[in-house]
């Protein structure tokens, strides 16, 4: 099903879906990115502001579990809000552990909700843009990372006397997000596209084309791309399931987990035993952190001139310096 036009002729009692059964066919049905190739804008006023929203909560990692809410029922919006939700309830009933036990516990609960946070935000934030600024934007959301790190450390500083407000200091800014950005921010119009939701999908498109002054004309829909290609009659699900019974996906899972496994523990390894360094701990979590800023910088340009093959390889000389 795909919508068209506006019509001129509407009906009160019609409901969103109803009413999008009643407008004329389209001329030109397009997928997302050819749409926002050819009509929105790849990388306009509107991805920038959208961009900026989600982002600063990227300061943690992303796991499976909300990851695939967030490709299910609850949306990338969705599973963003309820990590956040469940971040600041489980930080701030840290600062009130009575023993070392109940600490224990409520860090493993607080580590699995934040596990979902910059996996919803980094999707939330780059499906809307086009194909090809999409490279440059995902590796720029790693400034948040950076700048969630040399945050950290100076919040630390203030509160040298007391790790419970610390805690509490760390855990109030993603309730603040959840209230006062979240509500603001466009549920990704690619998954309510996958999802069923057109006209949803659709106004979201608008508004970007809108927002990026280059208003969308009237007959074009969005399609899937089997819908597109005119294999809407068979409806294609997919699951972690078949990427493990395919030869060729499951060597490509394999080396994708073993790479990010072994540069997730010489990274940590290295950011985590600063403490051992015999100097101010707080001044040198801020530098480590800064010192990544560069890395990323010359990687993104990277992205958009080169292989990313060849990008994945282009440091590995230099890992043992």
């Amino acid at each position: 099903m795909v919508v068209g036009s506006q019509s001129d002729l509407r009906s009160p009692l019609f409901e969103p879906e109803d009413e999008a059964r009643w407008k004329p066919e389209p001329v030109e049905r397009l997928c997302i990115d050819e749409m926002l190739t050819k009509h929105c804008g790849e990388l306009g006023p509107w991805q920038i502001r959208h961009f900026f929203n989600p982002l600063p909560l990227l300061n943690i990692d992303g796991a499976g579990v909300f990851g695939h809410l967030s490709d299910s029922k609850l949306g990338r919006k969705g599973s963003l809000s309820v990590v956040c939700l469940l971040n600041a309830v489980f930080g701030c009933l840290t600062a009130l552990s009575p023993n070392y036990a109940v600490y224990a516990v409520l860090r493993l609960l607080t580590g699995f909700s934040t596990g979902g946070v910059g996996l919803c935000a980094f999707v939330l934030a780059t499906e809307p843009v086009g194909p090809t600024k999409r490279g440059l934007a995902g590796m720029s959301t790693f400034y948040f990372f950076s700048g969630g790190i040399a945050a950290l450390a100076g919040i630390a500083a203030f509160f040298t006397a007391s790790w419970r407000a610390l805690y509490v200091a760390t855990s109030l800014p993603s309730l603040a997000f959840l209230l006062a950005v979240l509500p603001f921010v466009s549920e990704s119009p690619r998954w309510c596209l996958i999802r069923g939701k057109i006209v949803q999908a659709t106004n979201i498109m608008r508004n970007i084309a809108r927002d990026n002054g280059r208003p969308m004309p009237d007959g074009v829909a969005l399609a899937l791309d089997e819908d597109k290609n005119g294999n809407s009659g068979s409806e294609k699900t997919g699951s972690l399931i078949d990427v493990i019974r395919s030869p060729m996906t499951r060597a490509r899972l394999f080396l994708a987990v073993s790479i990010n496994f072994f540069c997730s523990v010489v990274y940590y390894g290295l950011s985590l035993n600063v403490v051992n360094l015999g100097t101010n701990l707080n001044l040198n979590v801020f530098l480590n952190s800064v010192a990544e800023l560069p890395a990323y910088l010359l990687t993104a340009g990277n992205v958009v001139s080169r292989d990313s093959r060849w990008v994945n390889l282009t440091p590995h000389p230099f890992l043992p310096f």
